[in-house]
């Protein structure tokens, strides 16, 4: 005879209703926490973001820089004006420049790298006239014979038709493209041409070779009195600096980084005209939500770095400091 199966015992009221409670504070519990990993994660991810766009602005720069031939802006300080040269800096908010120029306080102006090969011709863009050290005299360009640049600037050195760099507070004096005396100042003081290539601060300015004329070392002959091309003085006009026969045409090629509200803006040569001159450029820009741009002058080949980001309540400060052709 088998015996009678007793019937099984389910849960209580009381015992369910505990279950689903320990259940619900489970998962409010695990809910939370799911929550604030999903926010420190997007918190990680936009800093990281922040990160990346100051970093990729900074490496920009730092590789113009170390490939650059000339610091051109900031200045040295001019013992006889009031504002600093040396150091241009800019904070975010200020007040939005007007429709067309490109004013702003901290500016960054170097030569274009000599590396840069753009329409791959072979040829560097920053050697305007193609011409080249031809050792073995034979007009051609062999392996080993290097380009020559801004070895015959004219009485305008970037050939942009104004005073200092075209659209840029050269002397941090406030005013752009100003001078007194004339388009052709090329360090927007009082006079046209002052201070030849020769080493030495002939106008007493703090800088050194920093206005030129058509005759770049001002001895008043084409080139320099013990050099010519293949030993033959092709042109006799006291501008043609490299006595090739053509005057004052490899100009000085500027590149030139600058806020333009709070983005940080590359403002490049443009050689795709016809006849491109130093006031034709493109301007792209590296970085945006910048809330701090500082650019000092430690020497004529070394420059300090600072570019503050700041987006959604998160900040990204970089520091850095670099030599004008380090890696030339």
């Amino acid at each position: 005879m088998k015996p009678i199966a007793k019937p099984s015992q389910g849960l209580t009221l009381v015992e369910m209703l505990f279950s689903i409670a320990i259940t619900a504070a489970l998962v409010v519990s695990l809910a939370g926490i799911v929550n604030t990993a999903l926010q420190s994660r997007s918190l990680v991810e936009k800093r990281m973001e922040l990160l990346l766009d100051a970093q990729f602005a900074m490496e920009r720069m730092a590789s113009m820089v170390r490939t650059s031939s000339k610091l051109l802006l900031p200045l040295a300080d001019n013992p006889g004006t009031t504002w600093r040269e040396h150091v241009r800096e800019q904070s975010i908010p200020a007040a939005a420049p007007e429709p067309g120029s490109t004013f702003a306080t901290a500016v960054l102006a170097i030569t274009l790298s000599y590396h840069i090969d753009a329409d791959g011709d072979g040829w560097s863009d920053a050697n305007d006239d193609k011409d080249f050290y031809d050792f073995n005299g034979n007009l051609l360009r062999d392996a080993g014979e290097p380009e020559r640049f801004d070895e015959d600037l004219g009485v305008d050195n970037h050939e942009d038709n104004a005073a200092g760099i075209v659209g840029i507070d050269d002397n941090g004096d406030g005013g752009v493209d100003n001078s007194w005396g004339g388009k052709w100042d090329n360090d927007e003081d009082v006079a046209e041409g002052e201070d030849p290539i020769d080493g030495i601060d002939n106008d007493n300015d703090g800088s050194i070779d920093e206005d030129p004329s058509g005759d770049m070392n001002g001895d008043g002959e084409a080139g320099n009195p013990d050099s010519c091309i293949l030993l033959i003085c092709l042109g006799n006009n006291w501008q043609d600096d490299d006595r090739d026969g053509t005057a004052d045409e490899d100009r000085l090629n500027v590149v030139a980084y600058y806020l333009l509200g709070n983005q940080l803006v590359e403002r490049l040569p443009d050689f795709t005209g016809v006849s491109p001159s130093g006031a034709d450029y493109t301007v792209s820009t590296l970085a945006e939500d910048v809330t701090f741009f500082r650019v000092e002058r430690l020497h004529s080949n070394l420059v300090d770095l600072t570019l503050e980001l700041q987006r959604d309540g998160e900040t990204i400060r970089l520091h850095n400091q670099l030599r004008i052709g380090s890696k030339q």
